[in-house]
């Protein structure tokens, strides 16, 4: 039992060994002089012609619920993982797509996640947006 409750100890010890990853600062908002048409087709387009999977869309609330099951480090940074290894990545996000007065606002919210495991352990590291994957979207949405 004692040597049980040790090596518990130092797993968790050896685990605290991981960093956050760091927070980094982008826009995730823009305005464009272009109708909410023009704007909506274009990121349904660019999401059809890509590997994201749309979970749920709703034109006329004006949200677009979608995932990737993978992502690098241009897209996010997970932070060290310490003696954890990574099972895989998951990126999910919304696009709200809002008119006002001739403008179309377009705001994309992405949570990107990494599955992590040490010996029987497996929980989900939160991971820092490096801004890439808003700042495509909003291209997107400006073409």
């Amino acid at each position: 039992m004692h040597k049980f409750f040790s090596a518990a100890i130092l797993l968790l010890i050896l685990a605290g060994c991981a960093t956050r990853p760091a927070a980094n600062g982008f826009d995730d908002t823009r305005s464009f002089d272009r109708g909410f048409d023009e704007v909506w087709d274009s990121l349904v387009q660019h999401l059809a012609d890509t590997d994201f999977r749309v979970k749920s869309i709703s034109r006329d609330s004006g949200v677009i619920y979608a995932e990737r099951a993978r992502f690098d480090d241009s897209l996010a940074t997970c932070g060290t993982r310490g003696l954890a290894s990574s099972s895989g990545r998951e990126v999910e996000f919304n696009i709200f797509v809002t008119e006002s007065r001739s403008m179309t606002q377009v705001k994309v919210a992405a949570d990107f996640t990494e599955s992590r495991y040490l010996e029987h352990s497996r929980w989900q590291h939160e991971c820092s947006s490096t801004g890439a994957l808003e700042a495509s979207i909003l291209d997107v949405a400006g073409t």
